[in-house]
């Protein structure tokens, strides 16, 4: 009988065995989570409910420098600002009496200017809403940060006019050029969107990042299943006569691989088909591929470890744990940036670590990133030989037994 004959056997042999009351509750579970996730997705989104509302805000530009337009360009351009009124004082506050705007904000006049001399800078005046307290003190924080960037350049403006006075002779042209470097400098503070706008490049999608790490979770999940079975095979001697009929220990291991491969494709194709339609931009290799390896590899690690255990109900609590500390790790439960340092770093030895990652980028439409490829290649080579020794070793006694 050939090798792949035998594989082939031994794989049906497997999957009609496996066929059994575990076999589908788990199939039933996962139908259940996989329903569970598209009933709650709605919810994961925005719901209508947020810290506030896009809002309103009045400018009245006495200044009318390049740096007050500079500023009000740059308030615009903020997400949480819907529109933004230039026009008199008067018209701002009739519009702040009728609830319009969240603020008027007023820039007096030769405000740039004063600001780059050694004077008394005049105030900015705000008049609030009362209305909107929440996000009016959230806009007066955010102007108190650009009040302190206006003094961080003017000290930057005078420490440097006080080192380069000595360098001019004539006093006209000494203030043109300084002028031009207050003006760089500002509009480097502000055409940075350092003041006045949030960065949310990092900004995490709740919606991608609940369901790539409830995939991983069920992905993990069907090699729980694996273990209990290899458990039942090792309690009922199944195993050990496999080994004595001849069955290679490789073939032993792919057979197991490949049985469980039917099982997360049954748990996991209704999930993966309903994201496929929930989310059409999404990469669909990338995510295909990416539950392949991630059971594959863990697949291997609960086989080498199913076999060198002791059988018993502690096996599967083992294994449980460790999927918990991997999706903890791996920033599944709590997002990464919540944990300490030190966890992060540990996280990136999981599978569920990159799994949940890559998940993430290809519901996004992105395919996978080379890093995430290599440390899939450098985890599956060391799970692969332990799966295999567990098998080596187990065959080595049956069959030095067997000889004696």
């Amino acid at each position: 009988m050939t090798a792949k004959l035998r594989l082939f056997k031994l794989v049906l042999f497997h999957a009609r065995v496996s066929l059994g009351l575990r076999s589908l509750v788990f199939f039933l579970v996962m139908l259940l989570l996989s329903g569970f996730i598209f009933w709650s997705m709605p919810y994961l989104g925005t719901d209508g409910s947020a810290i506030f509302a896009p809002v309103t805000l009045s400018m009245v530009d006495q200044d009318d420098s390049l740096l007050s337009r500079k500023l009000i360009e740059q308030l615009g351009q903020m997400s949480l600002v819907e529109q933004v009124y230039t026009e008199p004082l008067a018209d701002g506050l009739a519009r702040l009496d009728r609830n319009e705007a969240l603020l008027v904000l007023v820039i007096p006049e030769d405000f740039y200017e004063i600001s780059m001399r050694n004077e008394i800078r005049p105030p900015i005046t705000d008049h609030l809403n009362p209305r909107q307290p929440v996000e009016a003190a959230l806009f007066v924080r955010m102007l108190d940060n650009l009040a302190a960037s206006i003094e961080g350049m003017q000290a930057s403006y005078f420490a440097f006019a006080s080192q380069m006075r000595p360098l001019f002779d004539d006093t006209d042209t000494f203030i043109r050029l300084m002028d031009r470097a207050a003006s760089h400098v500002a509009f480097q503070v502000l055409g940075r969107r350092a003041v006045v706008e949030i960065d949310e490049g990092g900004k995490l999608n709740t919606v991608y990042h609940v369901i790539s790490n409830l995939v991983c979770l069920l992905a993990l999940q069907a090699c729980l299943l694996l273990v209990t079975q290899i458990q039942q095979e090792r309690t009922s001697g199944v195993r050990d006569r496999l080994i004595l009929a001849g069955v290679s220990p490789w073939q032993l291991l792919a057979a197991r691989q490949l049985v469980g491969l039917f099982w997360l494709s049954a748990g996991c194709l209704p999930l993966l088909a309903g994201l496929v339609r929930a989310f059409p931009a999404a990469h669909r290799l990338t995510i295909a591929v990416t539950v392949l390896v991630l059971y594959w590899i863990f697949a291997l690690v609960c086989q080498a470890v199913a076999n060198w255990a002791r059988p018993g109900d502690g096996v599967i609590l083992g294994i449980w744990l460790a999927i918990l500390a991997m999706l903890l790790a791996g920033g599944s439960i709590y997002p990464s940036a919540l944990l300490p340092a030190a966890l992060r770093e540990a996280g990136k030895i999981t599978p569920a670590y990159w799994a949940a990652r890559t998940l993430y980028r290809a519901l996004d439409g992105q395919a996978a990133q080379p890093q995430a490829m290599w440390a899939a290649f450098v985890m599956a080579v060391p799970a692969t030989l332990a799966a295999y020794a567990s098998y080596r070793s187990r065959s080595a006694v049956i069959r030095a037994g067997d000889l004696s």
